[in-house]
């Protein structure tokens, strides 16, 4: 088993930990979370809202989950949403605007130091965004990867 760790010397670091487990199953990227390795993976929650303010939780609650094999790192997003009915989408575009639209990003600080990383985002809609991050808090989502 392999724990997962944010920075280590930031403040409440201790609290987003998340444990992941290597796997031998083939997972297949199709949005449905049905192999035995998602039934058996740690799940976290309670995520914060960014936009329009940074107080308190989500609303919409989201549970993610991740693993890995020797080539890939695999992250499960369940995002919850309590309020039935469509919503307006801004555009299908990959590389949306993230703040125009309800949408899940995820930040790995590869370099462990704050600063600089990879980020990579979905949104409600399904469109694809990736970006890399620099100076803590800017990404350039002009870098394109498939």
């Amino acid at each position: 088993m392999l724990n997962l760790h944010a920075q280590q010397k930031g403040i409440n670091r201790d609290k987003y930990i998340i444990s992941i487990k290597q796997t031998e199953e083939r997972i297949n990227i199709d949005g449905i979370l049905d192999e035995e390795t998602w039934k058996s993976a740690e799940r976290t929650g309670k995520f914060q809202r960014v936009t329009p303010t940074d107080t308190g939780f989500a609303i919409a609650q989201t549970e993610v989950m991740m693993t890995y094999d020797e080539l890939n790192l695999y992250v499960g997003i369940i995002c919850h949403d309590p309020t039935p009915g469509k919503r307006p989408v801004e555009s299908l575009r990959r590389d949306y605007n993230f703040m125009r639209n309800d949408n899940f990003m995820l930040f790995l600080d590869t370099y462990n130091d704050q600063t600089n990383g990879f980020a990579f985002g979905i949104s409600a809609a399904g469109a694809q965004t990736e970006g890399l991050q620099y100076d803590g808090t800017k990404v350039d989502y002009s870098w394109d990867i498939k």
